[in-house]
């Protein structure tokens, strides 16, 4: 039964995605949900890995979630940058030929964004290996590994408010929105169906499926 409806499920959300290309505030939504929804999963499973490997419940909870918004701001940061420096060329080519359009508001390369979702799958292919290899998951691992999956999700965020925007201010409501939902369902989903009924591995391995699935908006 619950085969059959995680088939059903992955099918819809496989449709969804591809409805999604052709409707460009429906992929930004869509995104920034996903950003949350993985993210709060990946979070929860790391630090839920932590504490029991330490044998503690709240020793170092404050540095594994300072270093998780670390990498919010990092990814941030870094997608603002490619976006500037993407302007910029954008510019400079546009000098180059004598023609200035504002037909293009893409400020971010869609790689980049391909790049984001791929690097979530494979931050869950390290934590299943990390599950499997029964090695040592310190604070120094599982803290790069908790600032890597901030960085995922605010460049991925990020992206999502940049694609096909003219102005930011128009559009970042509704994804701060999305975001939060997204966020909200994968703390609940995460912590009471995934983590309990299907355990962290297969958990991680459906997040790399949903991740690479997310392939499929871009």
């Amino acid at each position: 039964m619950w085969i059959i409806s995680g088939i059903c499920i992955m099918l819809c959300t496989v449709v969804l995605f591809l409805i999604a290309r052709t409707r460009l505030r429906l992929k930004r939504i869509l995104l920034a949900a996903l950003a949350g929804f993985m993210g709060m999963i990946l979070e929860t499973m790391l630090i839920l890995h932590y504490q029991v490997k330490s044998g503690v419940l709240f020793q170092n909870i404050g540095i594994l979630l300072m270093v998780f918004m670390a990498g919010l701001t990092a990814g941030s940061l870094a997608m603002m940058k490619m976006a500037q420096k993407t302007a910029e060329n954008q510019i400079d080519r546009q000098i180059t030929k004598n023609s200035f359009s504002d037909n293009n508001y893409d400020m971010v390369p869609q790689k980049s964004g391909r790049a984001l979702l791929i690097g979530f799958g494979i931050l869950s292919l390290i934590f299943i290996g990390l599950l499997k290899s029964g090695c040592p998951s310190g604070i120094f691992v599982i803290s790069f590994l908790l600032f890597i999956t901030g960085f995922l999700v605010s460049g991925i965020f990020t992206f999502a408010s940049l694609i096909g925007v003219k102005d930011q201010k128009t559009v970042v409501s509704p994804l701060y929105a999305a975001d939060l939902l997204g966020g909200c369902v994968g703390s609940l989903v995460g912590s009471l169906v995934l983590i309990p009924f299907f355990g962290m591995e297969l958990s991680a391995i459906m997040m790399t499926v949903l991740a690479l699935a997310a392939l499929f908006i871009l």
